[in-house]
């Protein structure tokens, strides 16, 4: 297998400048570099640079694959988002899961899966798709969800002992964002896992409304506000964005009565037993799924042969037409056609019927060897 690594970082808060985007090129000269992102293939060979310090210098958002089954995922927020407090509950000791690094200004999130299986979902046509259906978490984590985090920590779950205790549990883990989905699907994180632990974790509630927004700019100095208007002035109104949603989504957490994960933590035990529950249940429903599937799959085929045999002079027609063309596509064709028919007379109850019409089919064509060798290996002579 030949080797295959995939890079893509994106900037999101700030473009790069004319300076940066020549560091980055004196890195590489192959890569695709723009003034918000940087993107490399490697089929030999391997990345010149630190993705955790291109992280915390130039970009907001980073994605790593190889086809030997490695993939990361790496964040920079800014440090207003998160508390250390809530970090350090989703973090799981042992490196190669979730690893935390502060900065000045922002913290840097790094999640990591190093075996994987499944080696064709990283192979060369599936890296670039992953970074517009992760990047969305960054957004989520701006505005208070701590799903993402605690989607990571159980993307490590079977590393831990059965005494270890959950983080708090976010509300909405029954009702995952599209992001989150991929992320559950990035990170191979157990999909009976994740129903477990939506057990305990109560229904999203409106964080949005006229009253808070109304209320935050109340609140909000002078001086915020013309930091915002001096971003816009500069051409900068993602950052502005970026910037007044930040300070609006921390303050909203702050007002909060209601601080997310009340739920009492459960020990990994717990979560194993209700996992292993939850991956009956499923069973059970995929196996309820599929036999709906057969039956649908079933009732359509009778239908279609029944259609068949109502014109079967006509079916029978068409294979004589098709049979004189003396093609090998032809003759696909015409087998094709009397293997549909001879299901067809047998729904019906007419297998009297199809003998006859198969009898005088082959006493017109049965001298075509290459139609007739079809036939023989489809079992109808």
């Amino acid at each position: 297998m030949s080797e295959y690594q995939y890079y893509e970082f994106i900037a999101i808060d700030k473009p790069l400048t004319t300076q940066q985007m020549a560091e980055l090129r004196s890195v590489s000269t192959r890569a695709k570099i723009t003034a918000t992102s940087f993107v490399n293939e490697y089929q030999w060979g391997s990345f010149k640079g630190n993705p955790k310090n291109w992280i915390a210098h130039y970009f907001d958002a980073f994605v790593y694959t190889a086809n030997w089954g490695s993939c990361q995922f790496m964040l920079r927020v800014p440090l207003a988002c998160l508390s250390p407090e809530n970090l350090q509950t989703f973090q799981i000791e042992m490196l190669g899961f979730f690893e935390i690094e502060q900065t000045a200004t922002h913290w840097i999130l790094d999640w990591q899966l190093n075996e994987s299986e499944n080696y064709e979902r990283f192979d060369e046509y599936q890296g670039c798709n992953w970074m517009g259906q992760l990047v969305p978490l960054r957004d989520e984590l701006l505005r208070g969800d701590l799903r993402p985090l605690y989607l990571g920590w159980l993307s490590g779950v079977y590393e831990l002992n059965d005494d270890a205790l959950e983080p708090p549990i976010p509300a909405g883990l029954g009702e995952l964002s599209a992001a989150q989905t991929a992320f559950v699907e990035f990170l191979e994180i157990d999909v009976d896992f994740v129903s477990a632990a939506a057990i305990a974790s109560p229904p999203l509630t409106d964080n949005h409304s006229n009253t808070d927004r109304q209320m935050w700019l109340d609140s909000i100095s002078t001086d915020k506000a013309k930091q915002v208007l001096i971003l816009l002035l500069e051409g900068r109104g993602q950052e502005a964005e970026r910037h007044i949603k930040s300070e609006f989504f921390a303050w909203q957490r702050e007002q909060s009565n209601q601080p997310q994960g009340q739920s009492k933590p459960r020990k990994v035990s717990e979560l194993r037993k209700l996992a292993e529950i939850a991956k009956q249940e499923r069973k059970e429903r995929e196996t309820i799924a599929a036999k709906k599937a057969a039956a649908e799959k079933q009732r359509q085929r009778d239908a279609h042969l029944r259609t068949m045999f109502a014109d079967a002079e006509l079916m029978w027609a068409s294979a004589d037409t098709k049979a004189q063309r003396t093609t090998a596509a032809s003759y696909d064709e015409v087998t094709r056609i009397i293997k549909e028919l001879a299901a067809a007379y047998k729904l019906a109850g007419d297998t009297n019927g199809f003998k006859n019409a198969f009898t005088a089919f082959i006493n017109v064509h049965g001298k075509r060897k290459a139609l007739v060798d079809r036939l023989k290996k489809e079992k109808l002579l």
